[in-house]
């Protein structure tokens, strides 16, 4: 992975990421 990227890229590609590990997050805590 290199360090240096465009930040919309790097927000774009990452969010769906984000969204998954908040999602897990949440489910874990309502458990």
């Amino acid at each position: 992975m290199s360090a240096v990227v465009n930040p919309k890229e790097w927000s774009r590609e990452s969010s769906p990421i984000y969204a998954g590990i908040i999602i897990l997050f949440i489910a874990l805590r309502l458990q």
